[in-house]
């Protein structure tokens, strides 16, 4: 997966413009190997694990694009082992590609992907 994210990360150094942001959930390996600001997608609640509450998972799940769109991001970065520290790992993953469906990959190696952001900007009912 190491050589995947570093793909990713040299065609976005190559192809993206300085001032491009990105969602990536190593946001500090992104900065280091492409030179571009990003941010994680979000941070999980961990009331959801320690309260044993789906409704708080789903009330995050809801906000997943909301730090994309308020960063502006152009593009987001996906690979395989995001969220693998996560508890509820497959429902965040699951939600992240219903999120992104519509979007165009621009980028694939192996099971890393960089999804165009700026062709389908991520809406969010909360900042409407």
């Amino acid at each position: 997966m190491v050589s995947e994210r570093l793909a990713a990360y040299q065609w976005l150094r190559a192809n993206a413009r300085p001032h491009e942001r990105v969602i990536s959930y190593e946001d500090g390996a992104l900065y280091l190997y492409s030179g571009l600001q990003g941010m994680r997608p979000m941070i999980f609640s961990t009331a959801a694990l320690f309260l044993q509450d789906e409704a708080i998972l789903a009330r995050d799940l809801e906000r997943l694009g909301d730090v994309a769109q308020r960063i502006d991001a152009e593009y987001w970065l996906v690979a395989a082992d995001d969220f693998s520290n996560e508890t509820a790992t497959e429902q965040i993953r699951s939600a992240t590609a219903q999120l992104l469906a519509d979007t165009p990959v621009v980028f694939e190696s192996g099971e890393a992907r960089i999804h165009d952001l700026t062709a389908r900007k991520l809406r969010s009912k909360y900042f409407e």
